[in-house]
């Protein structure tokens, strides 16, 4: 099995160099900026290979950016987790394309403080999952759906970063747009 990280090499390599792309290395570093109320998705396909990583400030999915303390906050993190650990609902792909999910991968939330938010020392938390598929078609997925808004709490945008064999592009997703289009 290929690990995640050659697909996010790869995205970042063809985003950074693609001159000719709506992309520019400039807002391709801007990605790690942690926004409350945004998030991004790097969106790979590779062959029959896709691959989705969502990164998103820990309050966007569970409401908090500490370590959890108390039941309810456990329970929160917990629920995240099963959630997130489970592309089915998050993300709707092509019938035809027969994909089905091969690997999800959650990385420990690391939780940092830092002095860069209004007061000093505030927490931050970031969230992030992996997800890998087959498709057996991969000719027939010509887009994705995702349906993270409705699992994320005070969601505004998420950013998808896609890289196909033909494709390198930048969308900007809301509620009221939440399809990516992966082929011109």
């Amino acid at each position: 099995m290929r690990s995640y990280g050659r697909a996010a090499a790869l995205l970042a390599l063809v985003l950074g160099c693609a001159a000719h792309s709506r992309v520019t290395a400039a807002e391709f570093r801007s990605r790690g900026v942690h926004e409350h109320g945004s998030a991004t998705l790097d969106i790979a396909l590779d062959g029959s290979t896709l691959d989705i990583a969502l990164h998103s400030p820990a309050i966007n999915v569970i409401g908090f950016e500490h370590e959890p303390r108390s039941p309810q906050e456990k329970a929160a993190l917990a629920q995240a987790n099963r959630v997130f650990g489970a592309p089915q609902g998050l993300f709707v792909l092509p019938e035809q394309a027969a994909c089905a999910s091969t690997g999800v991968t959650l990385t420990p939330i690391t939780y940092e403080h830092d002095g860069e938010d209004e007061k000093a020392g505030a927490p931050h938390a970031d969230y992030d999952v992996s997800y890998r598929f087959n498709c057996a078609h991969a000719d027939h997925l010509d887009w994705i759906a995702v349906k993270l808004f409705g699992r994320m709490k005070g969601m505004r945008k998420i950013t998808a970063n896609v890289v196909t064999a033909t494709l390198q592009t930048q969308v900007e997703l809301t509620s009221d747009g939440t399809r990516i289009a992966l082929r011109l």
